[in-house]
């Protein structure tokens, strides 16, 4: 497997993970403002991650199975230790956290893609805007689930 197959393959088992957390993270929420947002960032990393294969495929390379695998196997982790839900745990905040995380190294993805000279359909600059959507509406998640968490002040030291 060569570099660029190998870099794609590790975003592509990011993309897994990151769909699994959100709807996850949805389905937990309800429907409402996290929910809903939730499940429509899900469908968009869905979108992204056909354009992934798509670039992939016409690479002429295949994605790691054992790669695959691995996101899998992370995922259903992750959903244990959700279920568990410590008492105390910031999980949402943390969960949006690494979302953020993930969306900003699909950003320098389509970069890359960009900057070797790789088309992707979608067009790239359509990837970016919809990453930097993304990268705004989890910010906004962000910020409502700290207030959520963690209340709009914090107690004073003693």
């Amino acid at each position: 497997m060569d570099k660029l197959e190998t870099y794609l393959s590790d975003h592509l088992s990011g993309s897994i993970v990151a769909i699994d957390l959100a709807r996850r993270r949805a389905s937990s929420q309800g429907n409402d403002e996290f929910g809903a947002d939730l499940r429509r960032f899900a469908a968009e990393v869905e979108r992204d991650q056909r354009t992934l294969r798509n670039v992939i495929a016409s690479l002429d390379a295949s994605p790691s199975m054992i790669k695959e695998l691995m996101a899998s196997g992370t995922a259903w982790v992750d959903s244990l230790r959700s279920a568990i839900n410590l008492p105390g745990a910031p999980n949402l905040v943390r969960d949006l956290e690494l979302l953020i995380i993930g969306v900003r190294g699909k950003e320098l993805l389509w970069k890359a893609l960009a900057e070797i000279g790789i088309e992707t359909d979608p067009p790239i600059r359509e990837l970016q805007d919809r990453a930097t959507a993304q990268l705004e509406s989890l910010d906004v998640l962000h910020n409502l689930a700290v207030e959520k968490e963690f209340g709009s002040g914090r107690a004073p030291s003693s």
